[in-house]
């Protein structure tokens, strides 16, 4: 377990050594995999989590959660022009959301950190392997599909009816041949009975329903994580009749994490690029 630190003295510290970037980040998989990057690159730098850093200086949870941390983190950054010290936040569902960026908070342009490692290519072939059965490309851009469709639908919700969660979408998903479908009408008529109103559900089916058939490009862009991780093991299990642990996709994708695979990525061209701004 990393020691926790005030963000006080990371402040302090950034102040002091004008040759370091001090890069906050929401949690140790995105320290890992950001890790990997940097270590590739020239550029001294120290990392933290949000879940090991002691925000000593402004109230940090108005939002809630690490990445809610970090925008309060960013906003007090941003508002004092502190150098050499930066938020790295996931994306998420934000192009559901309004929230105000700003010049100390580097957003990711794909869902989140943790997703960077997916190499579709490599992916499918390491399963493939693992599986020794027909797994191809196609199949896992079907699995990602179906968890971006989940995705969206609940970071929508958060915007429609925020003060009401979803049933368990398992229940609302059908296989057939290797193929995964989400009935949509399903799923949220099982969720209505945890409150809001008919309108409120009645504007999210149709928000939704004129989105999804909008849904294409890299799925990658907005896909929770962590439901891809459910998917992925709702179907070995499914299909393979293979159990999974919890956290299986984010362990492989750490190990994929490496320097001459994130550097392609414009992402983290431009958060070096940010970070080396700073740099006296």
């Amino acid at each position: 377990m990393l020691p926790e630190r005030k963000f006080s003295e990371i402040l302090t510290n950034s102040k002091l050594d004008k040759k370091t970037a001090n890069i906050l980040v929401e949690g140790e998989s995105d320290q890992t995999i950001l890790r990997e990057f940097f270590n590739g690159t020239a550029l001294r730098h120290k990392l933290y989590p949000a879940s090991r850093v002691s925000f000593d200086l402004f109230d940090a949870n108005v939002l809630g959660g690490n990445k809610g941390r970090l925008y309060a983190a960013s906003t007090f950054l941003s508002a004092i022009q502190a150098r050499r010290i930066v938020c790295v936040i996931d994306r998420d569902g934000d192009a559901f959301h309004k929230h105000i960026y700003n010049s100390c908070g580097v957003i990711t342009d794909l869902s989140c950190v943790e997703i960077y490692p997916l190499d579709i290519s490599q992916a499918a072939n390491f399963i493939r392997k693992a599986l020794n059965d027909g797994f191809d490309e196609s199949d896992l851009m079907h699995i990602l599909s179906i968890a971006r469709e989940i995705s969206v639908l609940r970071w929508m919700r958060e915007e429609v009816i925020p003060s009401v969660k979803m049933a368990d979408y398992d229940k609302s998903l059908t296989l057939e041949k290797k193929r995964l479908s989400l009935n949509v009408q399903h799923w949220i008529g099982r969720s209505k009975s945890r409150g809001g109103t008919q309108e409120e559900w009645k504007k999210l089916e149709d928000s939704f329903t004129s989105l999804r058939s909008t849904l294409s490009g890299d799925p990658r862009d907005a896909v929770n994580i962590h439901i891809l991780d459910e998917i992925f093991r709702y179907w070995f299990k499914s299909v393979f009749e293979t159990k999974l642990h919890e956290g299986w996709i984010e362990q492989l994708l750490r190990g994929f994490a490496e320097f001459d695979l994130l550097k392609n990525y414009k992402f983290f061209e431009s958060l070096l690029s940010h970070c080396e701004g700073h740099i006296e």
